[in-house]
């Protein structure tokens, strides 16, 4: 590897599979790196570079209202000229992509310019895979794509699941993916593997590959209009109770059109900042942040889902608001 070429590795995987969370652990696992982040997500009103933990806000970059492999191709490049203008000091750059994107086409910018790849370089690319989830999401073409150009993968929520099952899962895995390394993560944490210090991306494997995929990539790429993604803000402080109960319904009557709600809510009571991630109808609640005493209390919700009616969640969230 070129000691001035920085080191970049690309997260990928599926909606509510864990990336997020796996940044946050390799923040944590790698205290002597100085990360940089840039975070993209499908919305209009970010909050993934929120749920960073471990660094300042300078080093984490958000590319919103669209989606890294497509839409945001030349924002990207953009973002990583100003890493290198800006003289930020850090020595490792994570690419955080959206569960709904094709990573292919975010390797190709990378590799494919010369001014960029001076100074970069792909480490890894590692796919997060839900493992209670996988037989519904691996459906989708999409998460097919991120499984394939993956070098690594990590198999998230693998503490819910039997020996059996996750061999099952693992050697259909390997049908796809011949080549990648398997890492089980429990509870979110990936045990002692080297995510960051081995090179693991092979660019000539990649071209192949790459080459196979674009003959199709004109006439399956769009995805995102089958999808749709709202984010709402609240002012106030949520009543727990209401909001558990209010939540516990809505994501049991919309299953079948919720993918993945994430975010970061202020209860009545609580000093810190909850963090919000629901995948289909289970979610879990997690402390945050304390918030600022100048902060104004803002919940801030994202849905990613089919049919949805952003006036009448954020009527039915306005509700659970304590009133003073």
């Amino acid at each position: 590897m070129n000691t001035e070429q920085i080191p970049v590795s690309i997260i990928t995987g599926f909606l509510g599979a864990g990336k997020t969370t796996l940044i946050n652990k390799i923040i944590e696992k790698e205290p002597d790196k100085k990360f940089a982040v840039i975070e993209n997500e499908f919305s209009d009103m970010p909050i993934d570079g929120e749920l960073i933990s471990g660094l300042t806000d300078n080093r984490v970059f958000e590319l919103a209202n669209g989606c890294i492999c497509c839409t945001l191709g030349t924002e990207l490049q953009e973002t990583l000229q100003q890493l290198l203008n800006m003289n930020l000091d850090f020595n490792h750059l994570l690419i955080e992509t959206t569960g709904i994107a094709e990573p292919d086409s975010i390797i190709q910018n990378i590799i494919a310019n010369d001014d960029i790849k001076q100074s970069f370089i792909i480490q890894t690319v590692c796919c997060v895979v839900d493992a209670v989830h996988f037989e519904t999401h691996i459906k989708e073409k999409e998460n097919v794509k991120q499984l394939v150009v993956a070098d690594t993968v990590i198999l998230t929520k693998t503490e819910n699941l039997s020996v059996g099952d996750l061999e099952k899962i693992k050697n259909q895995i390997k049908a796809y993916n011949p080549l990648c390394d398997i890492v089980e993560a429990v509870y979110g944490d990936y045990g002692d593997f080297d995510l960051t210090g081995g090179a693991f991306f092979n660019e000539d494997n990649f071209k192949g590959l790459f080459t196979e995929i674009a003959l199709k990539h004109s006439h399956e790429h769009e995805h995102h209009h089958e999808m749709a993604t709202i984010g709402i803000q609240i002012n106030g402080n949520f009543d727990m109770k209401k909001f558990s109960f209010w939540m516990d319904y809505f994501l049991y009557i919309n299953q079948n059109s919720i993918y993945r709600v994430k975010g970061i809510l202020s209860f009545e009571g609580l000093s810190r900042k909850m963090i919000f991630q629901a995948v289909k109808s289970a979610y879990v609640i997690e402390e945050g942040n304390f918030w600022q005493s100048d902060e104004e209390r803002i919940s801030k919700l994202i849905f990613i889902g089919k049919n949805l009616d952003k006036q009448a969640i954020n009527d039915g969230l306005k509700e659970l608001i304590v009133m003073n």
